[in-house]
């Protein structure tokens, strides 16, 4: 049953994602071959826990607005720093262009189920 859940939400965040306006053409699903650190930014709507992640670490929350593209109820007040293990699977593209901004950076779509483990800390963000 478990495993049947996690397949529909894949399915889900598949469709989702591939092709979606959220990223260039040109995305790819692999599994991770080594731990990779990653970052969350977040505030406001957008919560510490969640599937999002981008490779980039943004200087201050102006550089993430711009090259993450994100939406204005993010309010980019803090960044997380995420490990996530070997073996897991992600959706790895570039951020379009949306809200006006350019996107471009790196963002990590994490597929598998999330482990609050994988934070490692947190920090203030640089407003410029």
């Amino acid at each position: 049953v478990v495993n049947d859940k996690v397949s529909i939400l894949y399915k889900r965040l598949k469709e989702c994602v591939e092709g979606g306006e959220g990223e260039e053409p040109g995305g790819r699903e692999y599994a991770l071959k080594d731990d990779l650190e990653v970052y969350r930014v977040y505030g406001g709507k957008s919560g510490r826990v969640g599937r999002w992640f981008y490779k980039d670490k943004p200087k201050s929350a102006t550089e993430a607005r711009k090259i993450f593209a994100l939406p204005g109820g993010n309010h980019v007040k803090k960044i997380a720093t995420i490990l996530l293990p070997s073996g897991t699977k992600v959706r790895e593209s570039k951020c379009a262009a949306l809200y006006g901004e350019p996107g471009g950076g790196t963002q990590i779509l994490c597929l598998d189920p999330l482990d609050t483990n994988w934070w490692k800390s947190d920090a203030g963000m640089p407003l410029k």
